[in-house]
């Protein structure tokens, strides 16, 4: 947006803006999300040696580095700060567990102990989305426990947070526990769908359905991300029938034409329940198609084994501007391993790399070396691993050996066994495998 024309060049000491004009600023660039801005105001006060930015601006500009997603760069100048305040540490902690990044999270937080800064509820909150982040259910307990003791979880988004946790962690029994703690006058939308989502992802889609049920009973509306979630559990247990009354609630709420995840959940909710014809249907509804929305249809298209309209689906994408991505093709090998289509599998395959100019990934060779053990033709796995552009990684050498086992393959067992241990020999899943290909045979 060219913010930085707004700061011109001043002799040392003189500062055209005091503390609040800088504030003011970052936050312009913050919902303009303008980083280069934001780097160059940082490298402007830096220069200028402005007094605050040891202070409050260092911190506003580190939190606001941190919302932008320039970790590495809000973190180094935190540790140049003299005052780190707790809102700056718990942003980058927030940061890091958006993004996955658990170990550098916890980092942080350790980081910011030995400052001497005791952990508020909003800290809390990211450290249970870094726990969720990793599904680490023992750590999640452990700051539970800690929060409880301090007085955090009696707030109403904190625990809203915990139960998504303990969701993502796999533990419903915990989730629904302390949903049911928040007492019927604090349950919200965004606590049902915490909880209907950890069901979801937990593939309890009979317990997720029930919550639903619950939910429109208490009198609250579903949104979006309901819709969505329960949509999921619809799929995974193939209950079509409820699928499509949660269609007829969508389309009544009007949100097929406002919302892109709703549409694509709904897709892929038909998909999995073998009515391509309807996820066509609203394929073809939806204002705006996103590459998701091509590859959750053309899946369902691999699936019923229509080759040519598998074809037709991915040149159409390309002409309307929608390129097919790796991970469309891996949706699409991974459909043609479990229906068994070994040639159609080398057809897309083939095609992906050049046709469409993708180089497989490791992923990818997952597919195909599944593909073919499963058809049981090994001597082509081991030819797919030896001849592939990426550095082989064992967990291909066991799905070889798991197949062994299975069709009784002593010989081709142990040579895939010695390329594993090449690889890695301290893996105890190979010993294991190989000793019950030995003991099968």
């Amino acid at each position: 947006m060219g913010f930085h024309r707004l700061l011109l060049p001043s002799h040392r000491g003189q500062h055209h803006l005091d503390c609040h004009g800088y504030l003011s600023l970052l936050k312009a660039f913050h919902r303009a999300k303008s980083l280069t801005d934001i780097r160059f105001l940082h490298a402007h006060l830096v220069m200028d040696g402005h007094p605050s930015l040891n202070g409050r601006l260092g911190n506003h500009l580190v939190i606001t580095l941190a919302k932008c997603g320039a970790l590495h760069d809000a973190h180094t100048l935190l540790h140049t700060l003299h005052h780190r305040s707790i809102n700056a540490w718990t942003s980058l902690i927030s940061g890091y567990a958006d993004i996955r990044r658990g170990a550098d999270a916890l980092e942080a937080y350790h980081e910011m102990l030995s400052d001497g800064l005791q952990p508020d509820h909003y800290t809390y909150v990211a450290l249970f989305k870094t726990c969720g982040s990793l599904s680490n259910l023992a750590m999640g307990v452990h700051f539970h426990e800690v929060s409880r003791r301090n007085g955090f979880v009696s707030i109403g988004f904190v625990r809203n947070t915990l139960v998504r946790m303990y969701g993502k962690c796999g533990s419903t029994v915990d989730a629904e526990k302390v949903f049911q703690e928040l007492g019927s006058g604090h349950l919200d939308v965004v606590s049902w769908n915490a909880l209907i989502s950890g069901y979801a992802k937990a593939e309890h889609a009979e317990e997720a359905l029930s919550c639903y049920e619950r939910m429109q009973i208490d009198g609250v509306f579903p949104d979006a991300i309901t819709f969505a979630c329960i949509l999921k559990a619809c799929g995974n247990i193939g209950a079509i029938h409820k699928g499509i009354a949660i269609h007829s609630e969508i389309a009544r709420y009007g949100l097929l034409e406002k919302d892109l995840v709703v549409g694509n959940s709904l897709i892929e909710m038909y998909v999995k329940c073998f009515r391509v014809g309807k996820a066509q249907e609203v394929f073809d509804m939806l204002p705006l198609q996103t590459t998701l929305s091509w590859t959750v249809l053309i899946g369902g298209y691999v699936e019923r084994g229509e080759t040519e309209y598998v074809f037709y689906m991915l040149e159409r994408m390309r002409e309307e501007g929608k390129i097919p991505d790796e991970a469309t093709f891996v949706t699409i090998l991974s459909a043609c391993s479990h229906r068994g289509q070994v040639d159609n599998g080398e057809l897309y395959f083939e095609a992906m790399i050049k046709i469409y100019d993708i180089d497989p990934t490791l992923e990818h060779y997952s597919c195909m070396v599944d593909l073919v053990c499963r058809a049981g033709l090994l001597e082509r796995a081991i030819t797919i691993i030896e001849e592939m552009s990426v550095s082989p990684d064992p967990i291909l050498w066991y799905i070889v050996m798991d197949a062994c086992q299975k069709c009784g393959n002593l010989e081709l067992g142990r040579k895939a066994f010695e390329h594993a241990l090449c690889l890695d020999k301290k893996d105890p899943s190979m010993y294991a495998c190989m000793c019950n290909i030995y003991a099968d045979t």
